[in-house]
């Protein structure tokens, strides 16, 4: 049975709003009573101070994603998927995953994966095959959306260009390479990206099958 959910106040108690991460706390009425929760978010105005003020859900089409993974097929005989192998602050460690990041205001997915490809790993989109509506992260602490590009890609002339926050090594792999870093279960992983890293270790043709 569906409850009814009324939010009554929201505030953000980080500093100053920014466009990278804000944390807000959010009280809201669920069965009579008024509950606490925090929640992060990349925009100065979260979903659901939206929602507050719309009295109702933001249609999906109306969203523009926070972020872009790349799940980047290489155009080359054998092709491979390229990953990063990049060293993540909170995880203290490095963690394999697409080439990601962040949209400028005004990018597109398209554009935002072109443009973090050359960035990261020094390659190019050669063709889109494919692009999703936002996706949510992790719905239960955040609202971020991050979409996700499916593309051939290339080497990019310029190589990489990656800033000084950046500590990434480009990985390589074939569908048995993939499978066999699966199988050790000792590799840190995006959640978002395993899918697609198990998709091409043991169903390969799905992907290629874009070529």
């Amino acid at each position: 049975m569906t409850k009814t959910t009324e939010f009554l106040s929201l505030d953000c108690v980080s500093p100053p709003p920014n466009n990278y991460l804000n944390l807000f706390k959010v009280t809201y009425s669920r069965g009579g009573k008024a509950l606490p929760w925090l929640l992060a978010s990349r925009l100065k105005t979260p979903l659901a101070a939206k929602v507050m003020d719309n009295g109702a859900p933001i249609p999906l089409a109306a969203l523009d994603a926070d972020a872009v993974q790349v799940v980047a097929i290489t155009d080359e005989e054998p092709r491979r998927l390229l990953l990063n192998d990049e060293f993540r602050i909170p995880l203290g460690t490095r963690e394999v995953a697409c080439p990601a990041g962040k949209l400028d205001k005004g990018e597109d997915p398209a554009t935002a994966a072109n443009r973090e490809l050359q960035e990261e790993v020094g390659y190019q989109i050669k063709e889109v095959i494919a692009v999703s509506p936002p996706l949510f992260s992790s719905a239960g602490m955040t609202d971020e959306t991050t979409a996700t590009v499916i593309a051939i890609v290339e080497p990019h002339p310029d190589g990489a260009s990656p800033e000084l926050t950046e500590d990434i090594e480009p990985l390589f792999l074939t569908s048995q390479e993939a499978a066999e870093l699966l199988s050790k279960h000792d590799t840190y992983m995006s959640a978002k990206s395993w899918p697609f890293i198990q998709l091409w270790a043991y169903c390969p043709e799905a992907i290629d099958s874009f070529v």
